[in-house]
């Protein structure tokens, strides 16, 4: 038995604190408060220090982590002109027969904010396949070789040899067109599964005790969790190409094990701020007339939502513009209305440029707003990239006081823009728009409990409660008063990862 004393955060908003938890030898919280101080353990005395439940990021793709593990990292760049120094660097020892992958640089922490094209990178890397995934996803920038390679595969649709003819003149992929470069990019299945346990240890480090990945290692992370005990706890969301559409009801089993849980099909509206992608109503105020892209047409899509809540799986829609949480919420209600089914828990994903009344539909339907803090504190203080995409508008972003007080459930993830619990949290602390500010209590449910309930796995995880995992945080000073405490110890199931 293990018993932890002093100032411990429940996870909850009432009761916010505790003084005592007994972990059993299960690994199971055996009893809290008063309770917990009874009988033999042995004892951990938090002195100034805190704990918590284990963080739980309800929006991370791990593959990210394994490309910045795999490949040039291009996070710390502060210039275009440095970007091509590292890949004239990078290319100088790198296989000429192997692409040049290089990903997270992002053009808005730079004096200048250009793109870089196919031109540029031609003059530093001629020789080698480059391919440079911009920080959202939601952008790449590939080389003249990297085109060539797309234009002689034998699987492109008409379609998409159409698309490869408009973008070669820059090589800039918004969207759909990545899948164009996808394929010449991607790990092989036993390198993804070697760097996948190294990307979990990773997340461990920043005390995030349960991911919900919302990317494509479903497969390699069930098997992975089928050959050994995994660090860290996966809630997997899976896209439509990763399911049986004629056994969609054997989807939850197929991704239930030991650490791994069964997470929404996560299917995408549309793009992202700084792609410039974002469905939004007025244009871009830095590209006037650019309103973005709304990927789905609205029948279609209500189709398929149709299809996964009928088989009872959990849906989350990606939508940061207001066009596309309008399209969400409306395919939201018609399929509710057809189908009523308590405790769904629909999601909707980062949910940025969002206007009051959506926010009120989404209290009446239910809808969770999975959104990420860390967003508020990179990009949307003044002269951040918010400012430069949006004008005035970025004042509006991110409302998370009026999503909690709205009585939405809120779940904070990251996206890995940067990854890190502890930032987003004090980003939400800190918020760049006066009243839309959380306590650490609200942000740190944010993190935990309500990510749980996210995830469907809050009965097993993101609180201090008698009878779940003793997934636990021990932090160096309370962040309620001090800016910056970091993780002094990391439990998972009462155990030190």
């Amino acid at each position: 038995m293990l018993r932890i004393t002093g100032k411990i955060y429940t996870g909850l908003i009432d009761p916010a604190t505790t003084d005592a938890v007994l972990v059993s030898d299960d690994g199971l919280i055996a009893a809290v408060g008063d309770d917990a101080k009874r009988g033999d353990a042995r004892e951990i005395v938090l002195g100034d220090r805190v704990a918590t439940p284990g963080f739980i990021d309800a929006h991370m793709h791990l593959e990210f982590i394994v490309q910045q593990l795999m490949h040039l990292a291009l996070d710390e760049v502060r210039s275009l002109d440095e970007l091509l120094e590292r890949v004239a660097g990078r290319a100088k020892d790198h296989p000429i027969e192997k692409p040049l992958i290089g990903s997270a640089w992002d053009e808005a922490d730079w004096p200048e904010p250009t793109i870089p094209t196919r031109e540029t990178l031609d003059r530093v890397a001629p020789d080698h396949a480059v391919a440079l995934r911009r920080i959202c996803g939601h952008l790449w920038v590939v080389n003249s070789k990297t085109l060539g390679l797309i234009a002689v595969r034998d699987d492109l649709t008409e379609a998409q040899r159409e698309r490869l003819k408009a973008v070669a003149a820059d090589g800039v992929l918004r969207e759909d067109d990545i899948d164009l470069a996808r394929p010449l990019t991607e790990p092989t299945r036993e390198e993804l599964a070697e760097r996948l346990l190294g990307a979990m240890r990773h997340v461990l480090t920043f005390g995030a005790t349960c991911i919900h990945d919302v990317g494509r290692i479903a497969e390699a992370a069930a098997a992975l969790d089928e050959k050994t005990e995994l660090p860290c706890r996966l809630v997997l969301a899976v896209r439509p190409a990763q399911l049986d559409e004629n056994a969609l009801a054997g989807t939850s089993k197929r991704f239930s094990g030991r650490r791994i849980h069964p997470g929404p099909v996560k299917l995408f509206l549309d793009g992202s701020i700084g792609a410039q992608t974002a469905a939004v109503s007025d244009p871009f105020s830095d590209d006037p007339g650019n309103t973005g892209q709304l990927l789905w047409d609205e029948a279609e899509l209500e189709a398929a939502v149709e299809r996964y809540h009928a088989a009872g799986l959990q849906v989350a829609l990606h939508a940061i513009g207001d066009r596309a949480i309008d399209q969400a919420l409306e395919v939201y209600e018609h399929v509710l209305a057809r189908h009523p089914r308590e405790d769904h828990r629909h999601r909707i994903e980062h949910l940025e440029i969002v206007r009051d009344e959506q926010i009120e539909r989404m209290a009446r339907l239910g809808v969770i707003a999975s959104m990420q803090p860390n967003f508020v504190g990179r990009w949307q203080g003044p002269g951040g990239l918010y400012a430069m995409r949006l004008g005035e508008r970025r004042d509006a972003l991110n409302p998370f006081r009026s999503i909690l007080d709205a009585g939405v459930s809120l779940a904070f993830g990251s996206d890995g823009m940067p990854f890190g619990p502890l930032y987003g949290i004090r980003s939400a602390m800190n918020h760049a728009t006066p009243g839309q500010s959380l306590s650490f209590v609200e942000a740190l449910h944010a993190y935990t409990l309500a990510a749980a309930f996210a995830g469907r796995i809050d009965h097993l995880t993101g609180s201090v409660e008698v009878g779940k995992h003793a997934d636990l945080l021990i932090l160096s000073a309370d962040p309620t008063y001090h800016p910056h405490p970091t993780i002094a110890n990391t439990l998972l199931s009462g155990r030190p990862t």
